[in-house]
């Protein structure tokens, strides 16, 4: 499984070096959440090579480092049983979300998000993910998985909000979740 990614706010580094986002609801208005594209590879590489090693760790289990041409295809691939949607402000993405179907369980996607470090704790996650969590419920997925790392409190205190009755199983650290998604957001 893949995870949710929302976290606390860490020193980070901004998409846009030269300047960090504006705050307050004007700055979450300029932010586009739309399906990602092949042309969106040099953005996406600039996006992932400027999250902080917490926020590549908790979305992806490891660094990041250099990013290969390879990651970034599949992290653009959509297709019938995938999604990929990005949140864009001026030309940079400033988020990644996806969900993928889950193989050999039929009607179960996976789900991940991840979100600068700059734009983390502003709800731009939780758009990404309720914007994911639509397509695939149009796509006929009954269920959606997820895995939080069992230290990232506020990805924690997210699903709780979203979903209040969701049990995870605990394995090596990690929350893994599984909800349907017929049940009524609560967040």
């Amino acid at each position: 499984m893949t995870t949710l990614q929302i976290q606390a706010p860490t020193p980070a580094r901004s998409t846009a070096p030269d300047r960090g986002p504006a705050s307050g609801a004007a700055a979450e208005r300029d932010v586009t959440i739309r399906p990602a594209a092949g042309t969106d590879a040099d953005s996406l590489r600039r996006f992932l090579t400027g999250l902080s090693a917490r926020s590549a760790y908790t979305r992806f289990f490891t660094g990041v480092g250099r990013v290969p041409d390879r990651m970034l295809a599949l992290l653009l691939h959509r297709g019938r049983d995938r999604e990929v949607l990005l949140a864009v402000r001026d030309g940079e993405v400033v988020g990644h979300g996806m969900y993928t179907a889950v193989p050999g369980l039929e009607g179960v996607a996976e789900l991940a998000v991840v979100v600068a470090d700059a734009w983390q704790r502003r709800g731009l996650g939780q758009r990404l993910a309720s914007a994911l969590l639509a397509a695939a419920s149009e796509r006929g997925f009954r269920e959606v998985g997820f895995t939080v790392l069992t230290e990232n409190r506020p990805a924690v205190r997210l699903v709780m909000r979203v979903w209040p009755h969701a049990r995870p199983q605990l394995g090596q650290g990690m929350y893994e979740y599984r909800v349907p998604l017929t049940q009524p957001a609560a967040a």
